[in-house]
């Protein structure tokens, strides 16, 4: 080997190269960077074909115009994680239309075993978070995309756990607030699509998010969702109510259809100021409500309508009528320290 290729390999060396369990993203970066530190991507679409299981995303703080499509799976032991490096600093606003190449989401997910943590969800599409794998993660993002136009879409969410066959998805820690507020028709029976959290499949935990002043529903369950956790959250200001606890449509009103939504728990949550309900059980067009749903030691306060309509079903150790503030509730908003 010559010197001068000797020379080329020695220099080739002392470049950084990322190792996969650390990669950078930048406002001015480029994909055409190995996505260290000093040389970092430029999009979180690119970055998450370059990640490998146990692998982390940090995002630099900025405003990102991409709609981010991610698909890398983890495993049990070895999650992928994106990670806004300073807290709600990261900012993602697409700016391609609702409808195009990229769909109806800012972000979606598809990847098993990963986590997307702390960043602003923004912009006008349909959906904020799309959790489209199994054992996600959506934990302290801000997300309040306007969803302008998605009720002629028939459709529309701040966070969505949207694949009907996936499941055991977690959002936590949430803020999600005014989605579909760019609809001048919220409320109930004009506006019921457009939904702060969804929920379309089995054993997803929704626990210590705030959710406020959603075009319909604050927190909403349907399609196949099942052995759910509704815990710690605070539902106010809905168009329509505060939870919803339901099933039905596809894939419940197609053969073979759903077995309906039964054991989940609702538990711990304030609800206050909604314009219909506090909290609603309701099912329909091919799903079904079990006898196993549970509803214990909520909040209720100055609902438009009803505290609980919950077809028959008892709210038990449930406090109605009080300010949840006054009443030291406050303790349910912070959630523990892991």
């Amino acid at each position: 080997m010559n010197r001068f290729k000797r020379v080329a390999i020695l220099l080739i060396s002392l470049l950084p190269v990322p190792t996969f369990a650390q990669l950078y993203v930048a406002p001015g970066g480029s994909d055409a960077n190995p996505g260290t530190q000093s040389a970092p991507l430029a999009t979180i679409t690119k970055a998450s074909t370059l990640v490998r299981p146990g692998g982390t995303v940090f995002v630099a703080p900025g405003l990102y115009n991409e709609a981010v499509v991610t698909a890398a799976s983890g495993t049990a032991t070895q999650r992928i994680q994106y990670v806004s490096q300073v807290n709600h600093g990261a900012i993602i606003w697409p700016l391609i239309a609702n409808g195009s190449s990229t769909g109806y989401l800012v972000w979606k997910n598809t990847g098993d075993y990963s986590d997307i943590t702390g960043f602003q969800i923004a912009g006008k599409r349909c959906d904020g978070i799309g959790l489209a794998g199994s054992y996600q993660g959506a934990y302290d993002n801000e997300v309040y995309n306007s969803a302008d136009g998605c009720k002629e879409i028939g459709a529309g969410s701040g966070i969505n756990s949207e694949n009907y066959s996936a499941g055991h998805n977690t959002i936590r820690s949430n803020y999600v607030h005014d989605v579909g507020r760019g609809n001048t028709d919220c409320g109930p029976g004009r506006n019921n699509v457009i939904h702060g959290i969804y929920i379309s499949n089995v054993y997803d935990d929704v626990e210590y998010n705030r959710v406020d002043h959603s075009c319909a529903y604050n927190i909403h369950l349907w399609h196949a969702a099942s052995h759910a956790t509704i815990s710690h959250n605070t539902s106010v200001r809905a168009g329509d109510s505060g939870i919803l606890v339901g099933s039905g449509n596809n894939p419940c009103s197609t053969p073979p259809g759903c077995p309906g939504n039964d054991y989940t728990v609702v538990s711990y949550n304030i609800v206050a100021e909604n314009t219909r309900a506090g909290i609603y059980e309701y099912c329909d067009t091919g799903g079904t409500c079990g006898s196993h749903n549970t509803y214990v030691s909520n909040i209720s306060y100055k609902e438009g309508i009803t505290d609980w309509a919950l077809g028959g079903k008892v709210c038990t150790s449930c406090v109605v009528g009080v300010d949840p503030f006054l009443y030291g509730a406050q303790q349910l908003l912070n959630p523990p320290r892991q």
